[in-house]
């Protein structure tokens, strides 16, 4: 399988956001239609909808502006990464190139609590962003949430927004 250079979106965000969700990169569906979670069989929207009313039936548009307006953030731990297939566990270890969170925490004073959208995403976070943070890392709250990908089968969608229901009580 061939290995692409795959290049992460700007965030979601407002400069008021309370809550950061990370992700790793972008998978195929999304960076053909340039939208966050656009594979059908992820729950990402699904639980948002759930959480928050951005609901999957509402356009990207909309269910950005619910986010932003509910004190959401979202974004990806990687800027860009080769990876060679769809899933995290092939992103080319050595390729990765983090977001600018040091740029993002500054800009986002308010924004201390940080959910991991799987385990990917907090691994790749703690090796090359935390310590990279100086004295901003020590005031995060830190916590992984079940993947909302559709290969993530250990847990049904209910099951999900169950989990994911820690979020709406951090705002």
């Amino acid at each position: 399988m061939e290995i692409v250079l795959v290049r992460g979106f700007e965030a979601i965000e407002d400069k008021d956001a309370k809550v950061l969700v990370l992700g790793t990169i972008p998978g195929p569906k999304s960076l053909e239609v340039g939208q966050y979670y656009a594979d059908k069989k992820n729950s990402f929207w699904f639980i948002m909808g759930r959480l928050f009313g951005a609901y999957p039936s509402l356009n990207y548009v909309e269910r950005c502006v619910i986010l932003r307006a509910s004190g959401l953030a979202v974004w990806d731990v990687l800027a860009s990464g080769e990876r060679r297939g769809s899933k995290d566990s092939k992103i080319v270890q050595g390729s990765e190139a983090p977001n600018d969170f040091a740029m993002f925490f500054s800009q986002h004073a308010s924004a201390r609590n940080v959910f991991f959208n799987g385990l990917a995403a907090e691994e790749l976070f703690r090796k090359l962003v935390l310590p990279r943070l100086t004295g901003q890392g020590c005031n995060l709250n830190l916590k992984r949430l079940p993947s909302t990908s559709g290969e993530n089968t250990h847990l049904t969608k209910e099951e999900k927004v169950e989990e994911w229901k820690v979020i709406a009580c951090s705002l």
